[in-house]
C-alpha cells in the first residue's frame, strides 16, 4: 500500500460518521496533518465531524474542483463513496480528485457491483445509501491506479464480496 510522509492536509471525501479501515500507520501520518477536512453531501452525517479537528464542509464531490482551488491537499481519500456515483459520474469524480490532489489519492470500494437493496437493505437510508455503480482493479490500473485486494470484505451468507484498495501517487 502507499506509503506518505509530510502529509501536511488531507480531505476525505464522502467522509460519512466513521473512520474507514485505512492501515493504521497510514492513519498516524493523516492525523499529524495541519489541516484536515471532513466532506460529504449529507449534512447530518458531518455533524459527528463537530467536536474532532477535522474541519466538516457539505459539498458534492462532483464540484470538487468548482469548490477548491487546484492542488489544495496533499491526500484525497475517498472511501466507500465512488460505488454510490454511476460510472461516469465515478469517472469525472476521479478527476476531480486529482485536480485538488498534490500528492495522492486513496479509493476504497467494493470489488464490483455490490446491490445494496439486494445485501444491503437495512442499510439504505436514503438515495445516497444506494450503489450505482461497481468498480474492478482493472478499472483503476487503467486510469493510472494501484490496486490491492482485500479478500472477503462482505460476507452476505453465502455470498462474499472482497474490497479494493486504489491509490496514485500524482
Amino acid at each position: 500500500m502507499l506509503e506518505l510522509r509530510d502529509i501536511q492536509s488531507v480531505i476525505n471525501i464522502g467522509s460519512g460518521v466513521a473512520f474507514p479501515p485505512l492501515g493504521r500507520k497510514l492513519w498516524e501520518e493523516i492525523f499529524k496533518a495541519k489541516t484536515k477536512v471532513a466532506f460529504d453531501l449529507d449534512r447530518g452525517k458531518l455533524k459527528s465531524w463537530i467536536d474532532t479537528d477535522w474541519l466538516p464542509i457539505q459539498g458534492d464531490a462532483l464540484e470538487l474542483a468548482n469548490i477548491f482551488i487546484d492542488k489544495t491537499f496533499d491526500l484525497v481519500i475517498a472511501t466507500d463513496l465512488i460505488e454510490h456515483l454511476n460510472k461516469g459520474e465515478g469517472l469525472a469524480f476521479l478527476n476531480n480528485a486529482e485536480i485538488i490532489a498534490k500528492k495522492a489519492i486513496i479509493i476504497f470500494t467494493p470489488n464490483g457491483f455490490l446491490d445494496t437493496e439486494k445485501y444491503q437493505a437495512n442499510d439504505v437510508h436514503s438515495e445516497l445509501d444506494v450503489h450505482k455503480s461497481g468498480w474492478t482493479e482493472e478499472d483503476f490500473n487503467e486510469l493510472g491506479y494501484k490496486t490491492e485486494l482485500v479478500k472477503d470484505l462482505h460476507n452476505f451468507g453465502d455470498v462474499k464480496f472482497d474490497g479494493i484498495w486504489a491509490w496514485k501517487e500524482l
